[in-house]
């Protein structure tokens, strides 16, 4: 490795795992699209079993639009050990998945 090379990886640090959990959801009022993250590691919540290990994360976030309605919506997002999202429910809103095209 080069002398560059070692000073581009100094302050071109490796980088680091997704962190954040983003969503996208739609008001049922107004229709407009809010964004909203979760940090997955200092928002979640442990979620133990019975047996008092550790089975799961989850996090609630509640989310309102700027624009034309001042609506809560409700977000649970559920998470298994390993900080993947399993589940996910809303009241409020619906969620917008990546593919969907906005509605006008």
């Amino acid at each position: 490795m080069g002398l560059l090379q070692k000073l581009a990886s100094i302050f071109n640090p490796p980088p680091k795992p997704d962190r954040y959990y983003e969503f996208t959801v739609r008001c049922h009022r107004c229709g407009e699209l809010i964004t909203g993250r979760a940090d997955l590691h200092n928002e979640l919540s442990v979620d133990y079993g019975e047996d008092g290990k550790l089975e799961n994360y989850f996090v609630r976030k509640v989310v309102m639009g700027e624009e034309r309605c001042f609506q809560r919506i409700e977000v649970e997002l559920f998470f298994d050990k390993n900080r993947n999202l399993i589940n996910k429910e809303i009241q409020g809103g619906l969620f917008v998945e990546e593919s969907t095209p906005p509605q006008d």
